[in-house]
């Protein structure tokens, strides 16, 4: 009699029996499991000698994946394979340029491969869509209740968006990391926030507004506050204009400059 297993139960089995033909092969822990799937897919055990690794390849894909990255391919059985559901919740998308048309044309024109071209137009994406996508995430979760899945995602945007350059992301993680309590790193988005746009004088109260709403009687956030108060000084001594914040703001600075006690 056929006996009914389970898919899982099934690919659990296969896995049992790809690591018992391997004898007793120790695989780098690292790359196991990837090794075992594509002989797995294969059935060709050669892959457990002839896979290349480059150093910790495995574990700076895992982190990109759980950091929102987009995956690109060339070959639609590769994009067919992707769980896209689970990468969307993971921030990321999934490219495969060979099935369009004008990338084909283009391939025929130039002489070259559609895989050529495929790549070239994967370079070509806007980082600064994806940026919006992963900003947008970041300022919603800022003040909010939110799981631990939804933080660590949020966690990686942010850590993701502290590498472009732009004259608004800094101001929205300064509150996204002084709401987590993350204070020193929300001091130093404050102060790249006011670097990037120093002429502008609502930027500076814009500033110090969200460092008044998320006071606190510590050193760190005194000493951050008067630093960021000490570089709109220093604009003000080099330039020929000078800005004069308005009196509830110059309040808030004085506040913080005299007080005494703090931790």
């Amino acid at each position: 009699m056929l006996e009914t297993m389970k898919p899982m139960d099934i690919e659990k089995r296969s896995f049992e029996i790809i690591t018992g033909l391997l004898e007793g092969r120790v695989l780098d822990p690292e790359n196991e499991l990837v090794v075992k799937r594509v002989i797995h897919t294969t059935a060709d055990f050669d892959y457990a000698d002839n896979l290349c690794f480059s150093e910790h390849a495995v574990t700076g894909g895992v982190e990109a994946l759980r950091g929102g990255c987009d995956i690109v391919t060339d070959t639609q059985m590769a994009k067919a394979g992707i769980n896209k559901t689970v990468l969307a919740r993971l921030g990321g998308q999934v490219h495969c340029f060979m099935s369009d048309q004008d990338v084909a044309e283009e391939a025929r024109e130039r002489g070259v491969t559609r895989a050529a071209v495929s790549m070239e137009r994967a370079a070509g994406l806007d980082p600064f869509e994806k940026a919006d996508h992963m900003l947008s995430y970041v300022a919603q979760v800022t003040g909010a209740e939110v799981d631990g899945t939804v933080r660590e995602k949020a966690d990686g945007y942010a850590a993701r968006l502290e590498g472009i350059e732009s004259n608004i992301i800094p101001y929205y993680l300064a509150a996204y990391y002084l709401d987590g309590g993350r204070v020193e790193e929300g001091l130093e988005q404050a102060r790249r926030y006011v670097t990037y746009v120093a002429a502008n004088k609502e930027t500076w109260e814009r500033t110090f507004a969200l460092l008044e709403e998320y006071e606190q009687g510590t050193r760190e956030y005194r000493n951050g506050v008067l630093e960021v108060a000490g570089l709109l000084e220093e604009w003000n001594r080099a330039n020929m204009g000078r800005i004069e914040l308005d009196a509830g703001t110059q309040a808030f600075i004085a506040r913080v400059r005299g007080e005494d006690g703090v931790e």
